[in-house]
C-alpha cells in the first residue's frame, strides 16, 4: 500500500526544485497546475482536490513549498505529518536538485514503509483481538451448552423427585391399608379365640349358655 504517491519541493515562485513519484502517475502535471493557480505566497497549509486525489501543500517560512499527493480517503493528518517531516529533513537551501531529490525520495519511501509496517502491526493486533474474541465466544457457547445440559439434568431430577414423592405417597397408603388389614385380622382372631374360650367354658356337659350366664 502506497500512502504518499507523489512528493514535490518547489520554490516560492512555484518552480519545482525536486520531486519523486512513488508510483507511476500524472501527478507531476497536476502539481504544476495547482502551483500555477496559487496567487501570491502561501502562509498556511492548503489542500486541493484534483482528479480524485488530494494535493496537500505546506509552506516554509523561507517561501519554499512542500507538496504531497495522497488518495482522497487518506487522512489529512497523515499527509500533514509527512509534509512536516519532509520540511524538516529536505533542506531546500542546498539548491542542489540531485541531493534534494534523493532526500525527498528517502523520506517518501521511509514514511510509506513505516506506515505500512504500522498498518501491518494494526492488522496483526486486530487479528489477535479477533482470535481472542472468537475464543471467548466459543467459551461462552460451551458454557451455554453446559448450562443447558445442567438445566436438562435438573429438570430430569425434578421429574424423578416428583415421581419418587408420588411413589412414596402410594407406598404410604398401601402400608396404611396393610396395617389396617392386619389390625382387622388380629381383632378377628381375638374375637374368634374369645368365642372359642367361651364356647369351651359353656360346653362341659353340652352347650348351655344359661349356665355360663349364672357363672
Amino acid at each position: 500500500m502506497v500512502t504518499i504517491r507523489y512528493a514535490l519541493v518547489a520554490s516560492a515562485e512555484g518552480v519545482p526544485l525536486a520531486d519523486f513519484q512513488a508510483v507511476p502517475s500524472m501527478h507531476a502535471g497536476g502539481a504544476k497546475k495547482i502551483l500555477a493557480s496559487i496567487k501570491g505566497p502561501l502562509v498556511e497549509r492548503k489542500c486541493v482536490t484534483f482528479n480524485g486525489y488530494s494535493y496537500d501543500i505546506l509552506p516554509h517560512r523561507d517561501g519554499t513549498v512542500y507538496m504531497c499527493v495522497t488518495e482522497e480517503s487518506c487522512s489529512r493528518a497523515t499527509a500533514l505529518k509527512f509534509l512536516e517531516v519532509a520540511r524538516k529533513h529536505c533542506d531546500s537551501r542546498s539548491k542542489n536538485p540531485v541531493v534534494l531529490a534523493a532526500e525527498l525520495r528517502k523520506e517518501v519511501e521511509m514514511f510509506n514503509s513505516k506506515l505500512n509496517t504500522k498498518i501491518r502491526d494494526i492488522r496483526s493486533d486486530v487479528e489477535k483481538v479477533r482470535g481472542e474474541m472468537i475464543t471467548n465466544v466459543d467459551k461462552l457457547l460451551d458454557r451455554a451448552d453446559r448450562l443447558d445440559a445442567l438445566l436438562l439434568q435438573s429438570s430430569a431430577l425434578e421429574g424423578e423427585s416428583s415421581a419418587f414423592r408420588q411413589n412414596t405417597r402410594t407406598l404410604e397408603r398401601q402400608y396404611l391399608c396393610h396395617r389396617i388389614l392386619i389390625y382387622v385380622f388380629i381383632a378377628f382372631v381375638v374375637l374368634v379365640l374369645l368365642f372359642v374360650i367361651v364356647l369351651a367354658a359353656c360346653s362341659r356337659d353340652g352347650v348351655n349358655f344359661n349356665r355360663c350366664k349364672r357363672n
